[in-house]
């Protein structure tokens, strides 16, 4: 893509290196600031920007039983294509993880891989929930007008059980059992996936209304005051991520059949791993241990920036510089409205942005593309009009 973009525009540049280092310069004493943007520890290879774009993609994934560099352990599923590069015919696979990273790694191994069944293991145990049909909607209630006018009545912030006030109005516009939905899952995947598909218009319902909430979530989450912030996360944040990027029906239709035809197995209670003697032991709360041969990670990428290491060192440079600094719910610091990164040493800084999953903390729920590219297309017009 990118080299068909460089061939298309005689103003497009692309350098094939990696980037090591961006960072700040400004003399003492003064406010302007450089960007300078390094593809080596040495400073002869750092070029000089008028302004920068954080677009370093999802980071890299969580180790959650210390796993990295044991033979077999494959630490991250993409691309997909490769999962399988050094696995043996006859090697026993487990997937760990059951959120949508191990939805595509389940259907490629299963299509590649002899030696089933696969075995799928997590904390819960539970699949993300199946696509409905979902309407068009428009919010009534959860607008900015009714946001401002509840700020000016409560020192500037929007009290967390107004918004939810809000959001219960807006359901019951199109009679959406809440209650029942937020709390339809039996703990058996096959009756899940049953039911999501049975129910594919309420559910549908309920997905768009939680859609257009992630679209608009930049000024709906900083109207919220800090405690309220924490206390979405942990009430209303694993709803709001449950019904989220739903998979398509055909894929829940194949899940299905992979699970009654004995293809795949889906457990719960996941507690740890431990490798030896050139196996892993997995250990379940509620079962026997089961031994495998190949663990594929699909936890999930990282979010806080106290959990990285190596492998995203750029970000690791950029906070030890202070050009970024980390945000409390994940990320980094930034202006929510402008995509502006927030430095420690030298403020907000006028020509450095940050979009993605980088931003996780400011920007809750509102990193797919369809998102960045309308934050980036925003600061772009801004830019232009400047």
């Amino acid at each position: 893509m990118w080299i068909k973009i460089n061939n298309a525009n005689a103003n497009v540049t692309l350098i094939k290196e990696e980037v090591a280092e961006v960072f700040i310069e400004s003399n003492i004493g003064e406010t302007d600031v450089l960007y300078h943007v390094c593809t080596s520890n040495d400073m002869e290879h750092c070029k000089t920007y008028d302004i920068v774009f954080l677009t370093v993609g999802t980071l890299s994934y969580h180790d959650p039983y210390q796993l990295k560099g044991k033979p077999g352990y494959i630490h991250t599923p993409y691309p997909t294509y490769h999962t399988l590069d050094n696995v043996k015919d006859t090697d026993n696979i487990a997937i760990i993880g059951t959120g949508l990273a191990s939805l595509d790694v389940i259907r490629y191994v299963t299509e590649h891989h002899i030696n089933l069944p696969i075995t799928v293991a997590s904390r819960k145990g539970e699949l993300p929930s199946v696509r409905g049909e979902m309407p068009e909607i428009t919010f009534q209630y959860l607008t900015p007008k009714k946001f401002n006018e509840l700020k000016a009545e409560n020192f500037g912030n929007v009290p967390l059980d107004d918004a939810m006030a809000l959001f219960l109005k807006e359901c019951a516009i199109y009679e959406i059992p809440v209650e029942t939905l937020v709390h339809r899952k039996v703990g058996n995947p096959v009756e899940d996936l049953k039911y999501d598909l049975e129910h594919a218009e309420d559910l549908g319902k309920f997905q768009s209304i939680l859609e257009l909430i992630k679209e608009n979530l930049n000024w709906i989450w900083n109207s919220f005051n800090r405690n309220d912030q924490k206390r979405f996360l942990e009430q209303y944040q694993p709803i709001l991520k449950a019904n989220s990027n739903p998979m398509p029906p055909r894929t829940a239709k194949l899940l299905i059949e992979h699970i009654e035809n004995e293809q795949i197995r889906i457990y719960d209670g996941l507690e740890n791993i431990e490798y030896n003697n050139h196996q892993f032991k997995l250990t379940y709360a509620n079962h026997g241990d089961d031994y495998f041969d190949i663990v594929i990670n699909a936890t999930g990428s990282k979010t806080q920036l106290k959990d990285l290491d190596s492998d995203d060192q750029l970000v690791i440079n950029l906070e030890n510089r202070q050009v970024i600094q980390a945000h409390p719910l994940g990320g980094i610091q930034i202006v929510a409205e402008t995509n502006q990164v927030i430095s420690p040493r030298y403020g907000t800084l006028q020509n450095m942005f940050a979009l993605g999953q980088l931003t996780n903390g400011i920007n809750q729920s509102r990193n797919g593309v369809t998102m960045i590219v309308r934050q980036a297309t925003g600061i772009i017009h801004r830019l232009l009009e400047n």
